[in-house]
């Protein structure tokens, strides 16, 4: 059956076509707010693409071999910001052991494992190990208080885009985390662990790479 017309002030009024006229500039608006939504959950905004993965300058490669996140291979490089301000690239570690873990605030593993990630940072510190903390594609306040929580006061990255951790098959086959790299002062990978630290594993790791662990 047909609708009514219907008047208002006297004049006849569509009104399929007056709702359709609204679907459009509606639907728009529902998108615009769900990207930027998107965006604030992942991050500050959207990722610059100035950020990532970057490739490791010939020079810095050890080995004879492309980059890989495998033992005995050249560590990828990578580029991304710092939670305190500025940028940190990878290759400009080289000259010291680092290790590179990958977190999150929502992963139970990351927040057990962290202590001994603090602890050995500050014990080993002095002898030039550092650490490089990649969160993973989280907005910066939540990186901050967890970065508080746990006294975290080595540098701190982070992945907005994800392509980071990506690169790195951050877990293994499981994709998860966290996930951490020891890599030496030539910028090779030397140990994997797809699993939480314990100052046990890092002692072991650091044994060959520093003459304070292996006491």
């Amino acid at each position: 059956m047909d609708e009514e017309p219907q008047f208002v002030g006297g004049r006849r009024v569509d009104l399929r076509s007056a709702l359709q006229s609204l679907v459009l500039p509606l639907a728009l608006l529902a998108l615009i707010v769900g990207g930027l939504w998107y965006w604030q959950s992942r991050g500050e905004g959207a990722p610059d693409s100035r950020y990532g993965p970057v490739e490791l300058p010939e020079v810095r490669n050890a080995t004879n071999d492309s980059p890989a996140p495998e033992e005995g291979r050249a560590a990828p490089d990578f580029l991304l910001e710092q939670l305190s301000g500025g940028e940190l690239r990878l290759s400009d570690l080289q000259g010291k052991p680092v290790l590179v873990n990958f977190w999150a605030s929502w992963c139970p593993p990351c927040r057990e494992e962290m202590p001994a990630i603090v602890d050995q940072y500050a014990r080993y510190k002095g002898e030039g190990f550092t650490v490089v903390s990649v969160n993973l594609q989280e907005p910066d306040s939540k990186v901050s208080t967890f970065a508080e929580s746990f006294g975290m006061d080595f540098p701190i990255a982070i992945d907005r885009a994800g392509d980071v951790a990506e690169t790195w098959r951050i877990g293994g086959a499981f994709a998860g985390l966290p996930s951490s790299y020891v890599i030496d002062a030539n910028g090779v990978v030397r140990n994997v662990f797809n699993q939480p630290l314990t100052e046990e594993l890092i002692d072991e790791a650091l044994a060959e790479l520093l003459p304070g662990a292996a006491q």
